[in-house]
């Protein structure tokens, strides 16, 4: 068998791609083809699946005269026609055909470019500025913002409640809505950048929590006179919201291009209410919706019009995210779904059937359904229920719908669904990438932790049954909106957990309390204590794989995590240090009071309203001389804006005043993460220092 390296399992690593399972990035049903787009190639197939059309990478980098890596970003119009960009060139391509033509150009400084599926139409932001480039015309400035403090090219609220875009087209092409973006009482903080010889100052924005935070607004500009009118908002508390420094998400257009609706929370984020406006007045028309939670509220999905007068949203208003049906004259509400299980994604309308993905059977799968919105009475309809990663695309007028299928077990395989999707054929099948080479055994199940089930990984080094006393590597994270035990092919290890056991360890994770895909009270647990509950669950986990796997030597564990999994290897190590023999934090969040406003208020409350939270899981004030020299390895990127580089800098200094040496080490230039052929370099460094520290245990 073949020996994997690091740049085989790393992404960023030189033959990484090749080792990933030959499935479409992008599916595209129309009602007498379809479209997928994968890494190095582009095909048009038939009902019957046979080719209309085929264009791999090299024709299109020839074509273009440009060195293409990947095949780019498709986004798909209503005319069974798209378009594409290529170095600031805009190309379009006609689905029936393959034909592309040149569309148009952008400029390099272009952010935020939005696609409008039925004008051809591209709206983008340059600065202050928003342009709005016509199919096969010239662009023309639409609206520009003149003060400093008030931005429009980027996303409110640091990209939370599942905000992704910051410009919205109407239905009819005639309207754009966007947000602004007052941070004129939010903290400038530095961000250095030394790739010059004299390094530059970049000043973010950064609303620590308890500090002051931004002021958003949502403008409508009309295309035919460039007038732009904004959503009448409230600036004070009322008896029954507080509006001062709220947050607004969830955008959504009706279909005549009317009205436009949004969710508006509280800045404590424990009320929101849903509500629509006149997009020519501004004026509120109706709040159609509140909700309230003791802990917190999270909107993070638009809300889909089954037809004017009915809209669909979703909520997880009984625990569990599930999609409800409310009525736009009287504001009834009915429950479409429900269960201990969770909508994942709502996938399309056809005829009278909302489909939709779920954690069903596990919260580690995630299977297909249909469920009838004109009939109380209409039981779920399985589409496809076999266990693993399912995802389906439909078109509301075609007979047929596209699925794409993968497990542990399955690197993926594509299927063609007909008669209203109670049968389907297996169109091909993926083959296994790393056939022929040594890939390392997982094994993915269930432990009880407090009578709830908790699920793990296991990966085992080749040979595992034949020796004792083998090390572990047990990988970290623990936060909300990840879940990483997941029953897909790779099972979302990134490489890393492989990597551990090709070295020689036994790799170990789990999601605790607090991750994602469980429902409201699981991941609530963390309210007000944010790492408590985590590290609880940590640790029963281990005692639980230590008195099961004899073979596991107790005295030869190290924790790597990063971020939210950073913080979680840090406290775990300050906590524990008798238990650990060495722990690797990236982008550890040190001190929450120093994180941004939106995740922190919403699982801490503010400093003041929680001091003794924000005490308990400051990682300064767990630091002793309990913990031995280098048993702590820190790394952070020096330019990232999410969790600053002040937190490790900030322990740092506490480790020095106490004597406590700490390994440290910088990625400069890097953001939040270590992305491309330096994250090899990354978890080299990681694996190096596990060796040597756990070398001096054998």
């Amino acid at each position: 068998m073949k020996q994997l390296t690091i740049d085989d399992i790393i992404p960023g690593g030189k033959n990484y791609k090749q080792f990933l399972p030959d499935l479409p990035l992008q599916v595209k049903v129309f009602p007498c083809f379809f479209i997928f787009r994968f890494r190095s190639r582009m095909e048009c197939r038939n009902t019957n699946f046979s080719i209309r059309w085929k264009l791999d990478l090299s024709t299109l980098s020839a074509d273009l005269n440009e060195e293409l890596t990947d095949f780019p970003e498709i986004y798909f119009s209503d005319k069974e026609e798209a378009i594409f960009i290529v170095a600031h060139k805009v190309y379009s391509i006609l689905l029936s055909s393959g034909e592309i033509d040149l569309w148009g150009e952008i400029p390099t400084e272009a952010e935020n470019l939005t696609f409008h599926p039925k004008s051809l139409s591209i709206a983008y932001t340059i600065q202050q500025k928003i342009w709005i480039k016509p199919s096969h015309n010239e662009p023309f400035l639409l609206y520009e913002e003149n003060d400093p403090n008030v931005t429009i090219g980027k996303i409110p609220s640091r990209n939370e409640f599942g905000i992704t875009e910051t410009l919205f087209w109407s239905p009819d092409s005639k309207q754009l809505a966007f947000y602004r973006i007052d941070e004129s009482e939010v903290t400038s903080y530095p961000i250095v950048h030394i790739q010059d010889p004299i390094a530059k100052v970049e000043l973010v924005k950064y609303p620590m929590a308890g500090e002051k935070s931004e002021k958003v607004s949502i403008g409508i500009s009309h295309l035919s006179d460039k007038h732009t009118i904004f959503l009448e908002t409230l600036d004070k508390e009322t008896k029954d919201f507080d509006y001062r420094e709220s947050y607004k998400t969830c955008l959504q257009w009706s279909p005549d291009s009317q009205y436009l609706f949004l969710t508006e929370l509280q800045r404590n984020q424990q009320k929101y209410e849903l509500k629509y406006f006149n997009a020519y007045s501004g004026k509120l028309e109706k709040i159609l919706y509140t909700e309230e939670n003791s802990h917190y509220v999270e909107p993070q999905h638009s809300p889909y019009f089954i037809n004017n007068r009915q809209l669909l949203f979703q909520s997880r208003k009984d625990n569990f995210n599930h999609l409800y049906l409310i009525n736009i004259d009287d504001g009834a509400l009915r429950q479409l779904t429900s269960g201990k299980w969770e909508v994942t994604d709502f996938i399309e309308r056809k005829g009278n059937e909302i489909f939709f993905q779920a954690t069903l059977p596990t919260p580690i799968d995630r299977t297909i359904y249909a469920v009838r919105f004109d009939d109380e009475a209409s039981p779920l309809r399985p589409i496809f229920t076999e266990r693993g990663i399912t995802n389906i695309s439909l078109h509301p007028q075609a007979e047929y719908s596209i699925a794409t299928h993968h497990s542990l077990e399955n690197p993926g395989e594509l299927l063609m669904f007909k008669d209203n999707e109670t049968s389907y054929e297996k169109l091909w099948q993926s083959e296994n990438p790393y056939n022929n080479y040594n890939l390392p055994k997982q094994e993915v199940g269930s432990l009880t932790i407090d009578e709830e089930e908790i699920f793990y990984r296991i990966t085992y080094p080749d040979g595992y049954s034949q020796k004792e006393n083998w090390p572990l590597v047990y990988y970290l994270y623990g936060g909300p909106h990840v879940q990483l035990i997941r029953n897909e092919w790779g099972s979302g290890t990134k490489g890393f957990e492989e990597m551990a056991a090709l070295k020689g360890y036994v790799a170990f994770c789990i999601d605790p309390h607090g991750s994602d895909n469980r429902g409201k009270k699981f991941e609530s647990a963390i309210w007000r204590n944010i790492g408590a509950v985590q590290t609880k669950d940590y640790l029963k986990a281990l005692d639980w794989l230590l008195g099961r796997e004899k073979r596991i030597a107790a005295d030869k564990i190290a924790l790597y995590g990063w971020s939210f999994g950073g913080f979680m290897t840090t406290r775990m190590l300050l906590l524990h240090p008798d238990r650990f023999q060495l722990g690797v934090a990236g982008g550890a969040v040190i001190d929450w009071k120093y994180y941004e406003v939106m995740y922190t208020e919403r699982y801490m409350q503010k400093p003041i309203e929680n001091p003794d939270g924000y005490e308990h899981n400051s990682l300064i004030n767990l630091l002793s001389t309990r913990l031995n020299d280098n048993q702590l390895c820190m790394i952070h990127c020096d330019n990232d804006p999410v969790v600053l580089w002040q937190h490790t800098l900030s322990f740092l200094k506490s480790c020095n005043q106490l004597g406590i040496d700490v390994d440290y080490y910088v990625f400069p230039g890097h953001q939040h993460n270590v992305i491309g052929q330096e994250r090899t370099h990354l978890m080299q460094k990681v694996f190096n220092k596990i060796e040597s520290r756990l070398s001096l245990h054998q």
